[in-house]
């Protein structure tokens, strides 16, 4: 047996001694199997264990010289037997019904002993382990019919293993996997007219085929349906298929029914679990119209950018029916517009985002060769509101003008609930706000208008507001409200050497103006005054000679200027000097010479003198000086001379001529007449005249002396007469200016004699109080410590220095303040002296050392108009939000200060609190009517949840947000109508009370809780510490408490007070 041990003893004789020899299986014996000794005559074999190397024939050999002998035995190992040979195969061979057996084919080596049995085992997964089935015995040798065979019971799947057992042990066991095929793939109907015919893809694998072929190929499948109506009905099986084919034919349905189908894949060792169902399919005739269940396609009203999902249920139809989709007539093709699919018998059409392309009338048919159906439905794409057009302003109303427009027209749009303005911001390139506003009603055709109190107009938008977004813009250019700028100069200037005279087209403006003319300075690049005026002309004198200038010409209204209008840059040295300055005289008259005089050019540096002899046509030239005279020799005398000078500038530029009069050379009757008279003296002067008186001259001759008069313009420098040729010594001189230095000269004739100018007169006129100063007024430079007043100087001011007195005049006051003194056209006015909330307006005197003027008096100017902006500050209090079912009220209390212009409205904002850090968006915008109404922070907006905001607004813009916040909560005031307690036992009392008055209310920044309950406290008396006795378990329905357990004869103070969520409030009294 195998694991015992083994000993042989072969005594052995003879003589000589024998050689000994052993053999095993005829080969010398190895000692790795068996230990070879000799004891005394013996030769011993022996093994400590036996196993089956050991087992086969030992042979013993003796030899010496007389011979030899030899013996030999068997040695038999007894072991378990080797692993038997395991087949599947089906219990009758012939027939693939009668089941499935193993079958064990003995081993190759039985160990020795025979095989009495064989132990079957299958594998438990749950367990993780084998689990016997059964163990077979053998009834003899020749047993095969019986031993070694199991019959399988189905599931025949799963892991199974054998092992053959004889006297001395188990063999190893042998296993084999047996698989279910697996479940077939894709399975179709490919016809169901009249029949149903099914075709599918076989599995990947049809299972394992270790243990023999009859365990692995696919021998068919089977078809199970399943009715559609009822919900609940059973899988029923259809077919099995005779072979592996991947095809069946299910005839046992028939029009009208519908049925889902699925099948199982089959093979010798069991049927796999079923395929994925089909769609519910109906079986149709061989040729049938197909149907649209028109009662899902309803006309679609949504916003844009929603998605669009459209199933129109396609049924019946035989062949297959083709299915088109159109729109307004046109057949939806492209994928980028709308995409066209089938899922599960259905035609379904979608889009991601509709806009106003996938508006209009849809229509589905489905067509095949035994009919056709349709069916149409509308779909209406509501978008944001068509442009508001067009933008117009009204007429400025004495504070601010208005810009308006018309509400859009209907377009599928949600309702306009507003309008947003936007002024254009050429710096920066932009859109800037410039007023939000909301509609109180929606689709009000009078809610586009707002207050536009930027003067400067420029390029405005306004779009309307629905729910889904903004319209575009339509921009209209606004006019300014300032005054318009001045066309053009009128071209070409007067230019002199020292004088330029600009003239321009007047405009067409309803409010007062002046005109403000400026210069460029050239060394500092600033625009200095040069003349306000209420005229379309101005002559600028006491320009350089050859000087270059630059002039801008501003129109001043009361509240803003003009854009300015500038001129063409003026040289002055580049124009004819102005001719000498005249008149041209000749004195000094001989028979042969005479002397010429003229007054000096500006910038000219020479002169250049003529003469004509009268009957001649030439100017024959005299000579070119320096000096403003010239005397002119060699002439033919008692003969007529005409003289001309023209002036000469550095450039060689020749002025036009002066001329003079016709001059005789004396001859000797005038030669007697030379003296010049004298004497002449202004007397009786005023602020407008004076008298001239001199000494005549007697007359040589049988003739009149007459006298000639000339006084000097200071501008140009030339003579102009003042009279005729007068008989008198004496004239008397109107319309002059006040404070202004005159020039006279006087000369006299008799005949055809005349007598040299005499000597010149200056004289000076006296001086009168200034005219008012000239208006408009006009506010400047606002900042926060105050403006400046300007305006224009008096026209009469007779050459004297100017003080101004400024006063103050008030809408509610009679009585000027007075403000200041100035001796500039312009004052500061503090702050402190504003009221801004007020209407004031300023009278200006002006003042010289020769009286004061009448006032001038500026037109109202509006304190709001006047203090600097900014935006008002943050809404006060808290923001209320009051939900009152799908409605939600938002109120707040105006800012502190409004920024220095009046609040026009307020801009309500929301955040979802899912998003937590989520963009704050427009819910609404009121404006207020009038500005700055204390109760115009109001609104109503549709209740969504999460948090609002809220920022006032004024023509500045926005102040911070005032953000929703919880009120803080308070305990509630003290019980009233306390009932006084009555005694009802020796140590019992009641107490009766009415809630507090404040139990419900709240305020900007608090809200008082409801009242949960309350506490009645004792207190004995005289000087017992207050103590809790009794708290109600009700807040308002048990206005009353028993007091129990109170001492006898006690005496007792009592008080109530009112508990909410906050804590208990004050005790009554």
């Amino acid at each position: 047996m195998n694991g015992r041990p083994l000993r042989v003893e072969a005594p052995i004789t003879g003589n000589p001694a024998p050689d000994v020899e052993w053999r095993f299986n005829g080969t010398s014996l190895d000692s790795r199997v068996a230990n070879m000794s000799i004891d005394g005559n013996k030769v011993i074999v022996s093994v400590d264990s036996v196993d089956k190397p050991n087992d086969g024939l030992y042979t013993v050999t003796a030899n010496n010289s007389e011979g030899s002998d030899e013996h030999s035995f068997r040695v038999t190992v007894n072991v378990e037997p080797l692993a038997p040979t395991l087949e599947v195969r089906l219990v009758d061979g012939a027939d693939p019904t009668s089941g499935l057996e193993l079958f064990c084919r003995p081993p190759a080596n039985d160990g020795g002993q025979p095989i009495t049995a064989y132990e079957f085992a299958k594998y438990d997964k749950q367990a993780n382990a084998w689990k016997p089935v059964a163990t077979v015995q053998c009834q003899g040798l020749a047993d095969t019919s019986t031993c070694g065979r199991l019959k399988l019971t189905e599931p025949y799947d799963g892991n199974y293993s054998v092992a053959a057992i004889n006297s001395v042990g188990k063999s190893p066991p042998v296993t084999v996997a047996l698989e279910r095929p697996p479940s077939p793939n894709n399975v179709t109907v490919v016809d169901n007219r009249e029949k149903v015919v099914l075709e599918w893809v076989p599995p990947k694998s049809a299972g394992n085929t270790s243990a023999g072929s009859i365990s692995g190929p696919i021998t068919g499948y089977i078809v199970e349906s399943k009715a559609a109506t009822p919900a609940d009905s059973p899988w029923v099986r259809r077919v099995k298929t005779p072979d592996a084919t991947p095809r069946a034919i299910v005839t046992g349905v028939k029009p009208p029914e519908v049925h889902a189908y699925r099948v199982r894949t089959v093979n010798r060792i069991g049927i796999s679990d079923p395929s994925k169902s089909t769609p519910n399919t109906p079986t149709v005739p061989t040729n049938n119209a197909p149907t649209i269940d028109k009662t899902s396609l309803k006309d679609i009203n949504l916003d844009r950018g929603k998605p669009l999902r459209v199933v129109a249920p396609v049924t019946g139809g035989v062949p297959a029916p083709g299915v088109v989709w159109k729109i307004n007539g046109t057949k939806l093709s492209d994928p980028r517009l709308a995409n066209v699919s089938t899922v599960d018998n259905n035609s379904v059409l979608t889009v991601r985002a509709v806009d106003k392309r996938h508006e209009g009338l849809y229509t589905v048919s489905a067509n095949n060769v035994a009919g056709m159906d349709e069916a149409s439905f509308r779909v209406t794409v509501n978008v944001e509101p068509p442009a508001p057009k067009p933008l117009t302003v009204a007429p400025h109303n004495g504070t601010h003008r208005v810009l308006t427009c018309r509400a859009p027209p209907p377009n599928n749009a949600r309702p306009v609930i507003g309008y947003v303005f936007e002024k254009y911001d050429n710096l920066t390139d932009s859109w800037s706000p410039a007023a939000n506003v909301t509609c109180r009603v929606p689709d009000d055709s009078q809610c586009c208008r707002t207050p536009l109190t930027d003067t400067t107009g420029g390029v405005y938008s306004v779009r309307a507001v629905n729910s889904l977004g903004l319209s575009d813009r339509f921009v209209a250019q606004i006019p300014s409200d300032c005054p318009p700028r001045p066309k053009a100069f009128v071209m070409p200037m007067n230019v002199t050497q020292r004088a330029v005279h600009l003239v321009w087209e007047s405009v067409e403006y309803s409010s007062p103006y002046i005109y403000q003319i400026e210069e460029l300075d050239k060394g500092t690049g600033q625009w200095a005054p040069v003349a306000n005026t209420t005229q379309t002309s101005h002559w600028v004198t006491n320009l350089g000679c050859e000087s270059v200038h630059k002039y801008r010409l501003t129109v001043m209204g009361e509240s803003c200027p003009s854009e300015p209008l500038y001129s063409q840059t003026i040289d002055t040295g580049s124009v004819r000097p102005d001719p000498p300055g005249g008149p041209l005289t000749v004195t000094n008259i001989t028979k042969i010479s005479v002397v010429v005089r003229w007054t000096a050019s500006d910038c000219a540096k020479t002169y250049k003198v003529e003469k004509q002899r009268t009957g001649t046509t030439a100017w024959v030239p005299v000579g070119q000086t320096a000096s403003t005279r010239v005397r002119v020799k060699n002439l033919l005398k008692n003969s007529m001379y005409k003289f001309r000078v023209r002036a000469v500038n550095s450039a060689g530029v020749e002025s036009a001529p002066l001329e003079s009069a016709v001059a005789q050379t004396l001859d000797e009757e005038c030669a007697a007449f030379k003296s010049t008279p004298v004497g002449l003296e202004a007397v009786s002067v005023t602020a407008v005249g004076l008298e001239l008186r001199w000494t005549g001259l007697n007359s040589p001759i049988d003739e009149p002396v007459v006298y000639m008069i000339q006084t000097q313009n200071v501008s140009t420098g030339k003579w102009a007469d003042v009279s005729d040729l007068i008989s008198d010594t004496r004239l008397q001189v109107d319309e002059l200016d006040c404070g202004r230095d005159y020039r006279f000269r006087l000369r006299a004739k008799c005949g055809k004699c005349v007598t040299d100018w005499a000597q010149t007169l200056v004289t000076k006129t006296l001086a009168m109080a200034p005219s008012p100063p000239i208006g408009p007024a006009i506010a400047s430079n606002l900042s926060e410590q105050g403006f400046t007043i300007k305006w224009g100087p008096p026209e009469r001011t007779c050459g004297l220095p100017v003080q101004y007195t400024v006063h103050k005049l008030t809408n509610n006051t009679v009585d000027p303040r007075y403000i200041g003194d100035t001796t500039d056209t312009k004052h500061f006015i503090p702050s402190a002296e504003i009221n801004y909330k007020q209407n004031f307006r300023f009278a200006i005197v002006a003042t010289t050392s020769a009286g004061t003027s009448e006032h001038y008096t500026s037109y109202w100017l509006s304190g709001a108009q006047l203090r600097p902006a900014k935006p008002p500050t943050v809404p006060t209090g808290l923001l209320k939000v009051t939900v009152n079912g799908d409605k939600t009220t938002l109120t707040c209390k105006p800012p502190a200060s409004n920024g220095g212009k009046p609040v026009l409205g307020y801009s309500f904002e929301r955040r979802d609190d899912r998003s937590g850090d989520g963009p704050w968006k427009m819910v609404s915008v009121v404006e207020c009517s009038p500005p700055d109404d204390p109760e115009c922070c109001r609104t109503t907006v549709d209740t969504s949840g999460g948090t609002y905001r809220v920022k006032a607004m004024n023509v500045k813009g926005l102040s911070p947000p005032l953000e929703q916040q919880a009120p803080i909560a308070q305990p509630p005031g003290p019980p009233i109508n306390v009932m006084a307690f009555l005694t009802v036992g020796d140590n019992l009392f009641a107490l009766k009370w009415q809630p507090p008055a404040n139990r419900w209310v709240d305020s900007w920044d608090t809200i008082v809780p409801p009242i949960t309950n309350y506490l009645v406290e004792k207190q004995e008396v005289p000087d017992g510490r207050w103590t809790n006795h009794t708290l109600t378990l009700s807040p308002y329905e048990k206005l009353w408490a028993l007091l129990d357990g109170l001492k006898p004869k006690q005496t007792y103070r009592l008080r109530i007070r009112a508990v909410n969520s906050a804590g208990a409030g004050e005790p009554c009294q």
